[in-house]
């Protein structure tokens, strides 16, 4: 049923301030809407300018950072729908400057699924490459810059063809690859017939959803008067960052997007109606859309990744996700076929887990608790062979330095400095334990059983040889 009794509602909000608190954020908004485009529950917290304390509403635009996998997931699909592309074919069929050596054959649902096999990329961001191409972003936006898009491609492209050491092979592990984004984004800008990967997203996507303030461009937010600010926590102090050029990708379809709750709601009602807009326009072919939400490499417990969309079950209930994060965004948008919800989550705050947010909005509306459930594990005592198998440095070139040693006969976990013990539940699982949540770390054996790498949020980390 959709309904959101009283005391489902009182413990959700409750909820959902704790997390504001625990972790400093300025502003979050949170919307429910069922497939019908009725509002089920809707509230905003705190400020998108805490300074001159400007409020939160449904038109705020704020980042929504890797939820714009999808919108690029989608317009693939869209291209195969009309015979362009072919998500099972090999990617250099598509882009024959990349070279796919010393590598089985990468086709393009391995970038989707983040299964081709390199280890974590550090950022190309969009401003280098801006400067080394003298481009001017006055003259014209990034968004729109062809010049851009395609020496931003050219260096991904140099990058992914120098890689000498791999995790496995293609389709075997998950871990995140915004350079395969990138790609993605390129063959999109190549095989859909416009100019550039925005121009075609605003044109097949945005547009027909009626997302009128949804957007990839730069310029416009400089115009906007709505516009979220992007906060951080630094040495226990909010701090403030304006200037969002700084930290996005080369190609902007690993995380480009700009969006606010009133457009999401559109976005999510259009997955929860397989494929059609709120105006019975047809988006994406029914097909095709459960394609892009079907399980298909395993992420975590109970959870798997699809093209450009997460697959969860929480409590007894399939849920549909992907969550974003950035420097000043935290986001979610999360639905259920069963219950017949969709939720959206923007903040603009930097590691705030609003994705347990909208874990508890769907157990709020499936009549469980609403907090994230940190009981499901009992610890393991893992033996002495264990321990020294786990314990050592982790190091890759993009995700965080991380170090597992043993203290008073504890296991411990270092993560860019910050220590925590690490529980073992599995032979192949540790927890950590934060505030209102709980973070998984996957242990990855080779074929002689040893540690070679751990997964830590999205991203497999490798350990690093003869450090103990």
């Amino acid at each position: 049923m959709n309904i959101l009794t009283e005391s489902k509602k009182y413990q959700l909000e409750s909820y959902i301030k704790c997390i504001k608190d625990a972790y400093n954020a300025a502003g979050i908004a949170v919307s429910v809407i069922d497939r019908d485009y009725n509002v089920l529950y809707e509230e905003y917290f705190g400020y998108r300018d805490v300074e001159k304390k400007l409020p939160v509403d449904g038109d705020t635009i704020f980042g929504i950072a890797s939820i714009t996998k999808s919108f690029t997931c989608l317009a693939l699909m869209q291209l195969e729908e009309k015979g362009y592309v072919n998500t099972d074919e090999p990617v250099v069929f598509y882009i024959p400057e990349f070279k796919n050596q010393g590598q089985d054959v990468i086709k393009i649902q391995h970038f989707m699924t983040h299964s081709a096999g390199y280890y974590p990329l550090s950022r190309i961001r969009i401003s280098e490459v801006a400067k080394e191409t003298g481009e001017d972003k006055n003259k014209c936006d990034y968004a729109y810059n062809v010049k851009i898009a395609e020496a931003g491609a050219g260096k991904i492209l140099e990058r992914l063809n120098s890689q000498k050491e791999y995790i496995g092979r293609p389709g075997e592990y998950f871990s995140y690859c915004n350079d395969g984004y990138g790609i993605l984004a390129e063959i999109i800008r190549r095989y859909g017939l416009e100019k550039t990967y925005a121009e075609y997203v605003n044109k097949h996507i945005l547009k027909p959803l009626g997302m009128t303030r949804s957007t990839l461009e730069f310029n416009k937010l400089k115009t906007d008067d709505n516009v979220s600010l992007l906060y951080y926590n630094k040495n226990g102090k909010l701090t403030c960052e304006k200037d969002c050029y700084n930290y996005h990708f080369a190609l902007l379809g690993g995380g480009g997007m700009k969006s606010t709750i009133n457009d999401m709601k559109k976005y999510v009602a259009m997955y929860l109606n397989k494929g059609k807009s709120f105006d019975g326009q047809i988006i994406l072919d029914k097909y095709r859309i459960n394609e892009m939400c079907k399980p298909r490499i395993k992420f975590r417990p109970r959870t798997f990744y699809g093209y450009g969309l997460y697959t969860e079950t929480v409590d007894n209930i399939s849920t549909v996700r992907h969550y974003g994060s950035l420097p000043g965004v935290s986001s979610v948008m999360i639905w259920s076929e069963e219950l017949e919800i969709g939720a959206v989550v923007l903040c603009n705050t930097s590691d705030v887990p609003v994705e347990n947010i909208g874990k508890a909005v769907i157990r709020a509306f499936n009549q469980k608790g609403t907090e994230v459930n940190i009981d499901d594990y009992n610890d393991l005592k893992p033996d002495k062979n264990m321990i020294n198998n786990i314990i050592g440095r982790y190091h890759a070139d993009e995700g965080p330095d991380i170090v597992i040693y043993k203290n008073n006969d504890k296991l411990k976990i270092s993560i860019e400095k910050e220590k925590y013990t690490l529980h073992i539940v599995e032979k192949h699982l540790g927890i950590i334990y934060k505030p209102y949540q709980y973070e998984p770390v996957m242990l990855l054996e080779d074929e002689k059983d040893k540690i070679f790498a751990v997964r830590y949020n999205d991203r497999i980390i490798p350990k690093i040889r003869g450090e103990n």
